[in-house]
């Protein structure tokens, strides 16, 4: 069985919902109290809660919709979207916690009941992760993927009780749809391409070629180029080159997606593109409604 890393959540899968039980307890400690101070603070938190959470929800949607998807065995080396099937890395051997069937990953959860509540709750006694990468398979190849510091989307999660506690398990089985939105990087690959010096050959070579240059971007036939066309002439050579730059670092090196660097939102999901983005839309509407309600009834009650 591979390594396994703790995490303290499966942060997108609890985020809204975290955030509308903390509002149920903002409006029931308000309803106890039953002041109008308790009622404006409680509103106030509410906007601002409510606020931070359609941020975060509208930020990720843009993420997803403004990220075309990539193919994994020829992306891009930069911020890329994948959408194929997942895959036990080789040499790896991952088994899920409490099924035992092999899967590409994995986590599990377990929670006891608080007995002595009168609630009788249930707390948290355990998470953990797979730490092994896994890879995604599209038509045109596959790459590696680390799922360190990922955020995880992973629907329905199967849940069980045993001798008292709750076990939750999220899996992606081995051949399973799956979503990855991070950085495409190829390790050990060749070094010192020169991407720039490449554009200048393309244009170069191009310049020579009047007859390839002329019916390529004179877009309006007067047997000349303008600087758009050429902008547009310049603009096709830089993409060839960064292919190629990008063809020349798979063949002696590994393709991954991980983390940024830049520490933008890296997600991992079974959930499609289109289902991902109309979650998170939905997720943002709401909480839209719910801030400018809060912020409204805030407001009146400062006022009245």
């Amino acid at each position: 069985m591979a390594a396994a890393i703790e995490v303290t959540d499966l942060k997108l899968e609890f985020a809204g919902w975290l955030a509308l039980a903390a509002h149920a307890a903002l409006f029931g400690a308000a309803l106890l109290v039953a002041t109008r101070g308790a009622w404006m603070a409680a509103c106030a938190a509410s906007a601002a809660l409510s606020l931070a959470v359609w941020v975060r929800h509208a930020r990720r949607y843009r993420d997803i919709v403004n990220t075309p998807t990539a193919a994994a065995g020829t992306a891009a080396q930069g911020r890329v979207e994948l959408y194929g099937s997942a895959r036990v890395a080789p040499g790896q051997r991952v088994l899920s916690h409490f099924s035992g069937a092999p899967c590409a990953w994995h986590c599990h959860r377990i929670d006891t009941r608080d007995e002595d509540s009168a609630t009788g709750l249930w707390w948290l006694a355990s998470i953990e992760a797979s730490a092994a990468p896994f890879v995604i398979e599209d038509e045109s190849g596959r790459c590696l993927v680390d799922p360190a510091r990922a955020e995880f989307l992973i629907r329905p999660p199967s849940v069980t009780h045993y001798q008292g506690h709750r076990r939750t398990e999220w899996v992606l089985p081995e051949g399973t749809p799956v979503y990855v939105l991070g950085e495409y990087a190829t390790v050990g690959g060749r070094d010192g391409f020169d991407a720039r010096a490449h554009t200048g050959k393309l244009l170069s070579d191009l310049k020579s070629d009047r007859g390839r240059l002329q019916e390529r971007y004179d877009a309006n036939r007067d047997g000349r180029i303008d600087a758009a066309e050429w902008d547009n002439a310049r603009a096709d050579a830089e993409r060839d080159a960064l292919a190629h730059g990008a063809r020349l670092a798979r063949e002696a090196g590994e393709s991954w997606v991980r983390a940024p660097r830049d520490g933008r939102l890296f997600l991992i999901s079974n959930l499609d593109p289109a289902t991902l983005a109309g979650l998170y839309r939905r997720w943002s509407a709401m909480y839209a409604v719910l801030f400018a309600a809060a912020a409204t009834a805030s407001g009146v009650l400062l006022l009245s």
